[in-house]
């Protein structure tokens, strides 16, 4: 059957049971009517009711490759409740809210700063937030200037228990190249902050000379999506609990925990 020809029903029913099998045909019909689709999911994500997880997990993604600035707004908002936002993503937490969160972006730097601000909400968003100004400070979708100042002032307010935080700030300040906040990089060492992902001041400073390839370039959200079904003899649910820190006991030189292949502080780490 034609994608165009599966109706609204039929694509909301079908992202509501993503949890059972990933819904290929109404993800490419949403594409095909996104202008008929994208405001009723919008309306859902808005509500981010218990029900619509399933839903809202396949919505996200969409959102994100199709860069539906709508979604900035509520995205922001539900990042700031870290564990709900997990319940609904799980580790695309880590693994792309960063890029969704830069391809959405409406042009307000400011929303995208209240995650990170956010002494409440959990570490994983707050440190794809910061990753995101990164993405777009490359971009240069938002002024480098702005950007610097303001990793300038997290650098200063650090904390310990900043584990995911701490390590997205680094990479962002290697990313683009700000030499002038190296010092900052020593002091938020000093105070302990990269202490539980077991790195060293040398291997840190070294990270700017190794800059990643930033760009929100193409999303392909069945192949992002793809990448967390289960197999077919898998009984387990897919992981839906909320990201604590998933760094613990894994090392920057181990092999990512994202099945990637790459190196961990080349990949995840940071994101």
């Amino acid at each position: 059957m034609s994608g165009i020809l599966v109706g609204l029903d039929d694509i909301l029913t079908g992202f509501a049971n993503a949890n059972v099998s990933l819904p290929v045909e109404e993800i490419g019909a949403a594409l095909a009517q996104w202008d008929a689709v994208a405001p009723v999911l919008l309306e859902r994500l808005e509500r981010a009711a218990p029900e619509d997880e399933a839903l809202l997990w396949v919505s996200i993604y969409l959102m994100g490759e199709m860069r539906e600035t709508r979604a900035y707004r509520p995205l922001c908002a539900l990042a700031r409740d870290g564990e709900r936002l997990a319940e609904i993503i799980g580790d695309g937490v880590t693994q792309d809210l960063h890029t969704i969160l830069a391809r959405v972006f409406d042009g307000d730097g400011v929303v995208l700063c209240g995650v990170v601000d956010d002494g409440r909400a959990d570490d994983a968003p707050r440190g794809a937030a910061l990753s995101a100004l990164a993405l777009l400070a490359r971009e240069g979708r938002v002024e480098r200037d702005w950007a610097e100042a303001y990793l300038r002032a997290i650098g200063g307010r650090l904390r310990r228990d900043d584990v995911l935080l701490s390590y997205a700030w680094h990479q962002a300040v290697c990313d683009l190249q700000m030499e002038a906040l190296r010092p900052m990089l020593d002091a938020a060492f000093r105070r302990g902050c990269f202490d539980e992902v077991g790195v060293g001041i040398g291997e840190l400073h070294a990270d700017f000379a190794t800059t990643a390839a930033l760009d929100t370039g193409e999303f392909d959200a069945v192949a992002r999506l793809s990448a967390f079904t289960l197999g077919e003899d898998d009984e387990e649910e897919l992981v839906t609990e909320p990201i604590k820190n998933p760094l613990r006991g894994v090392g920057r030189n181990d092999p990512c925990i994202c099945g990637s292949g790459k190196k961990f502080k080349k990949c995840c780490l940071g994101k």
